[in-house]
């Protein structure tokens, strides 16, 4: 089974240590607006051989659907997009040939911010589009697609693809049962289950964590927070949107106006945890402190080992971030307390419990 972690490009000897053996890691666009080979990718092979050399295997995330748009005009909403689609990620499979031991195309396309400026259907275009090419270069490496949680957008997206079987021999699910969504460990394991009873591809859960800070969304308390923007409730601010937009942070607001006009009301609904700075998910079982993170991992990552329909794991997240990408706040806890590791580089409770289900040895 795949025992992974997200993003590490540092203290792998801690990695072995809690028997972490995959890397997931972000691939960027591979050439420069002159059609060369542009240094972010330089650097990110470097890396990518650093890891290998260090024994890790490397799961490789293609780019988003605007990275393309941006850096070569490359969309799949023109005549050639597909075309041209297949073969960047043709050109990275050959590439990366025997570096990259496993291919994730695109990120959570069922959620706006990652797919933007498509829309769904056009996303899911643009990840067959993807598989297509990394499949013309090699039959038999992991690959597949990816979605955020197990709902109907993802469900949609299975469908969607059923007809392509032969691109894809796993299915990637990002799930965040107990934070970004309300439930607990045995929710992770009924997704797997129907996620496999529907394509018939083994599952591999390219994201998954618990946050270690944060307090749980108490009812009504969005609508009250709304008096701080001048509204009634939150159906009156998202009533009066570009309103509301004028009153919010300036990086909460940006990313909505990225989308197309007709979706801001929509994807409002999605910055209820930024704007109280709250969890949606979470319970006295499973609170947000470093033991209920640790506690998490040690009753969930067992019955993941055991799941017959699950063929491996990515942990989100190996340390600590200093601030909220999204929102930029050092105090969001929504993207900032994902770590085994603390901001200081110092080992978590969570860090141990990883351990003890992965090699049997706790502290």
């Amino acid at each position: 089974m795949i025992k992974g972690i997200n993003h590490v490009y540092d203290r792998f000897s801690l990695l072995e240590e809690c028997g972490i053996e995959w890397n997931r890691v972000d691939c960027p666009y591979p050439f420069d607006e002159d059609g060369k080979i542009s240094e972010l990718y330089k650097m990110y092979k470097q890396r990518c051989e650093e890891c290998k050399a260090h024994g890790l295997k490397i799961m490789s995330l293609t780019p988003n659907p605007m990275r393309y748009i941006r850096d070569a005009g490359i969309d799949i909403r023109k005549p050639d997009g597909y075309q041209r689609i297949a073969e960047v990620t043709a050109f990275l499979a050959n590439d990366l040939k025997g570096l990259v031991d496993g291919w994730q195309v695109g990120n959570e396309l069922n959620v706006y911010f990652f797919r933007a400026p498509y829309d769904f259907d056009e996303a899911i275009r643009f990840a067959e589009a993807g598989m297509e090419g990394i499949r013309s270069v090699d039959k038999e490496i992991l690959c597949g697609y990816n979605f955020s949680e197990y709902d109907e957008t993802s469900i949609y997206m299975m469908k969607k693809l059923l007809h392509r079987p032969e691109l894809y021999n796993y299915i990637g699910y990002d799930g965040y049962c107990g934070t970004w969504i309300k439930g607990g460990p045995d929710d992770f394991i009924t997704a797997i289950d129907e996620i496999y009873a529907l394509t018939q591809k083994p599952v591999l859960m390219q994201e998954f964590g618990f946050a270690s800070t944060g307090d749980v969304i108490e009812e009504g308390e969005l609508d009250r927070a709304m008096s701080r923007f001048g509204f009634r409730d939150f159906d009156e601010a998202v009533a009066n949107c570009e309103l509301f937009l004028e009153r919010l942070p300036e990086e909460l607001s940006a990313h909505i106006k990225s989308a197309p006009r007709k979706d801001w009301e929509a994807n409002l609904r999605h910055l209820e945890p930024h704007i109280l700075k709250k969890w949606v998910g979470g319970s006295a079982e499973y609170p947000h402190t470093l033991e209920g993170q640790a506690k998490f991992y040690r009753d969930l990552l067992p019955m993941l080992l055991q799941s017959p329909h699950l063929i491996g794991f990515f942990i989100f997240s190996f340390r600590d971030a200093g601030r909220c990408f999204f929102c930029k706040e050092e105090d969001c806890p929504c993207e900032t307390a994902w770590g085994l590791l603390d901001r200081n580089g110092e080992k978590k409770p969570s860090f141990y419990a990883v351990k003890e289900a992965l090699c049997g040895a706790g502290e």
